[in-house]
């Protein structure tokens, strides 16, 4: 079960207008909001970026797992 449904394209165009470390930094703010707590996103996976994967972030005090609509 996924925490976010997400619109895969306009996550791509985000990372393309500003960067993967401004994504990693969104991700964990959506982290935050959905686990009511600081997780600490420090990795993310990138095949989701080539084929429409779940994408999986790591965090010291949580996981997300992202799908697309």
């Amino acid at each position: 079960m996924f925490d976010i449904l997400a619109d895969r394209e306009r996550a791509l165009a985000i990372v393309r207008r500003r960067g993967l470390d401004h994504f990693l930094m969104l991700l964990d703010r959506l982290a935050s909001l959905y686990h009511g707590c600081d997780c600490e996103i420090y990795k993310f996976s990138l095949e989701w970026m080539d084929e429409p994967y779940a994408l999986k972030a790591r965090g010291v005090r949580g996981d997300l797992l992202i799908g697309w609509r």
